[in-house]
């Protein structure tokens, strides 16, 4: 990649990155073109340039923030040092960030009313997220850190049940003073269900 090459990047990762900032606070209908380009300092002539239009541009941003997101999780499940839990636990946090920037609602009506950003997520669920959950499955079976004998289509099931809920699940904790202590509560719940998890001494 030469000069001009690394600085047409640099300039459509500045703009992407606006986009994102601007669809945390507004919905997609109500950004304009001269919005994202007085943000991101650039003239609108470019933004037009490189994306084409702001559909166009919303799409690329959104498919770099979904990829930049998996490539994070692939690092963490990857390295064999992370507990099952701990890694739920990470994932839970990153939900909730997501949650915070773009509300499920906001992402849903994009996909909803796109097409090919709903083929695109579809596409990569299945490529990169399905294989990605099973194998932290089978490594969690391996340690011993889950059942065994629970295939691990149930086991995402169970997963997705609370990943769906996700949304539902953080405006719960704001009835929390601790937002630790509503986390422990939350991984408990996935872990151990409503009867808890049994000590040695009440077996």
């Amino acid at each position: 990649m030469n000069g001009f090459e690394k600085r047409a990047e640099k300039i459509k990762g500045k703009i992407k990155h606006t986009t994102l900032e601007l669809l945390s606070n507004m919905e997609p209908r109500n950004i304009r073109i001269t919005d994202i380009a007085n943000s991101a300092k650039v003239s609108q002539v470019t933004i037009y340039n490189y994306f084409g239009s702001k559909d166009d541009l919303i799409n690329e941003a959104l498919k770099s923030y979904y990829v930049d997101t998996l490539t994070e999780y692939e690092q963490y499940i990857s390295n064999s040092e992370h507990t099952f839990q701990e890694t739920i636990r990470y994932i839970m946090f990153q939900k909730k960030e997501t949650v915070h920037k773009f509300s499920a609602n906001k992402l849903n009506e994009i996909m909803l009313q796109n097409p090919e950003m709903k083929k695109f997520v579809e596409e990569i669920y299945s490529s990169r997220v399905l294989p990605l959950v099973v194998k932290m499955i089978d490594n969690a079976k391996q340690r011993n850190e889950i059942k065994r004998d629970i295939p691990a289509s149930l086991i995402l099931f169970y997963i997705n049940i609370f990943s769906d809920k996700t949304e539902e699940l953080l405006k719960m904790s704001n009835s929390y003073q601790s937002e630790e202590k509503y986390i422990e509560d939350l991984l408990n719940l996935f872990f151990y269900g409503l009867a808890g998890k049994v000590e040695d001494g009440d077996r």
